[in-house]
């Protein structure tokens, strides 16, 4: 137990006594009582909690965790109430929860993100970014994507509707659009099959285009042409009116509006930006005396007006997309948990479950081993196994905590006694004590299968697929498990639905 200080104490008060001080040292005298207060007080607070042995502590901890996987506070409060006690209580709760699967697979963490950065275009039509959308249903002239490439600049946008996604399909569109406005510079897309292919890439490397690709299942890499996708969608479904397969008709207007409208990055209309004019109204023109341009300006005029354009005007449009850029980098961190520095290699973190369906899947997986961390800011991970992930995996997909990590992890060391898993075959035991037989891969001889209870899996993953396959949507809820290839079926027409026998309930 904890001694009791020897200071006179009533009701809960602590009496201390006057000492007369000159006004030079009032106020480290006063800070100094308050100290000596507060110190006396919080060993009072723990005056009568015991302290047990460091060898039953975490073994305390996990029993009060494993009652409902509740949080720090939690497991905290109840020790407390079991009247125990010891110095640094709570990073001993932090360290032992950082280390329970369950609740890094599901708890809700804080993710963090590297410092912004914004692409910068030096002049109009350097840089494009492009992405597909899809309205949900075929126009009624055969189309069901549109295709939307706006200018880093300018936020000039240039909208397509095509029939597919085919290489083909975006090649011929992209000849179509950089063969008029010219060939860019830069040119910025997601990973999809559509724009990585050897059509597309045949063509970047003939026109000498810098192709760049953002991470997978990271739409924060083309934020731009996801902003402007969802722009024209909801732009266009205001004008439907309930005809759906309408949509095509509206496009044009759609992109013209896009067009003329105030971009917020500039201030500016990009119809004005790109064309150094204003859009001319919808007003009636058949009254008015148009003026020869030849009457307005001579090559002296022609030349000042260009000269201006690139001496005055373009650098003016670069500084305000910097400061507006460097606002809203400002307002992210406030909102944002910042990453300046990057996590140590050899950490041992949990990543977004970027497949999650539905709420009963894990919302976080892992965990993995941060391999490298590439020039991007983006990490390279291993999995349990020692192999590493397919992909390059950003910041804010990444679940790091200091408690799980007070030191590097070597690779052996987390790879150890690991193998992976081909499949699920067998099941025994209760609900919540179930044993599976796992068919190991790289292990064909059916002897060699194990049983291994639930908390043997890194992940549910196989455990789902098992008992999808055993009884379908009664153990995966609406969502049934498809296999690879699907068939595609015809509905049922109406005759063949009347032809068939109704069902009655038993």
């Amino acid at each position: 137990r904890v001694a009791r200080p020897t200071s006179p104490i009533r009701n809960g008060n602590v009496k201390v006594k006057a000492t007369p001080i000159t006004n030079g040292s009032a106020s480290s005298a006063s800070s100094t009582q308050l100290e000596e207060q507060e110190l006396i007080l919080r060993t009072l607070k723990f005056s009568d909690y015991i302290t047990p042995p460091a060898s039953d502590r975490d073994n305390m901890i996990i029993s009060q965790h494993l009652v409902g996987h509740f949080g720090i506070k939690h497991v905290e409060n109840a020790i407390h109430k079991e009247g125990f006690h010891w110095k640094n209580i709570r990073k001993d709760i932090e360290r032992i929860l950082a280390d329970c699967i369950e609740c890094n697979k599901y708890n809700i963490a804080k993710e963090g993100y590297h410092p912004f950065r914004s692409p910068k275009a030096d002049q109009p039509l350097d840089h494009w970014c492009m992405d597909l959308g899809d309205m949900g249903v075929t126009s009624s002239f055969g189309n069901n994507f549109i295709f939307v490439l706006t200018d880093y600049f300018t936020r000039f946008t240039v909208i397509r509707c095509i029939p597919d996604k085919h290489a083909t399909t975006i090649a011929r569109e992209m000849l179509q659009v950089f063969s008029l406005f010219g060939w860019p510079k830069q040119l910025t897309s997601d990973r999809g099959a559509e724009w990585v292919n050897e059509v597309v890439n045949t063509m970047m490397e003939i026109s000498g285009i810098d192709k760049r690709l953002s991470l997978a299942y990271n739409p924060l890499g083309n934020s731009t042409s996801e902003s402007f996708i969802k722009l024209t969608k909801s732009t266009t479904i205001k004008l439907l009116k309930g005809k759906r397969d309408h949509w095509e008709h509206y496009i044009p207007w759609v992109n013209y509006c896009i067009n003329v409208k105030y971009a917020r990055l500039h201030k500016s209309r990009p119809y004005t930006l790109l064309f150094n004019r204003q859009p001319n109204g919808l007003t009636d023109y058949s009254k008015v005396e148009p003026t020869p341009a030849s009457e307005l300006a001579d090559d002296i005029a022609v030349n000042k007006r260009y000269q201006f354009v690139q001496d005055v005007l373009i650098p003016a449009i670069s500084k305000r997309i910097l400061e507006t850029q460097n606002t809203d980098h400002a307002n992210f961190a406030k909102s944002h948990k910042i990453i300046t520095k990057p996590y140590p290699i050899g950490s041992k973190v949990m990543i977004k479950n970027v497949n999650r369906q539905n709420k009963l899947d894990e919302r976080y997986e892992g965990p993995f081993l941060i391999h490298n961390v590439t020039d991007k800011g983006t990490y390279t991970l291993m999995d349990k196994t020692g192999a590493l992930l397919s992909r390059d995996v950003p910041t804010h997909h990444i679940i790091y905590k200091a408690a799980a990590n007070p030191a590097p992890t070597s690779a052996s060391d987390f790879t150890e006694n690991h193998y992976e898993i081909q499949a699920v075959v067998d099941h025994k035991g209760s609900p919540g004590h179930y044993l599976y037989r796992v068919h190991w891969k790289g292990y064909d001889d059916p002897s060699e299968d194990t049983w291994e209870p639930a908390d043997s899996f890194d992940s549910t993953k196989h455990i789902e697929i098992y008992w999808g396959r055993r009884n379908g949507a009664k153990a995966t809820g609406k969502r049934r498990l498809a296999p690879q290839t699907v068939n595609l079926r015809k509905a049922a027409t109406s005759n063949n639905k009347r032809g068939r026998p109704r069902k009655h309930r038993s």
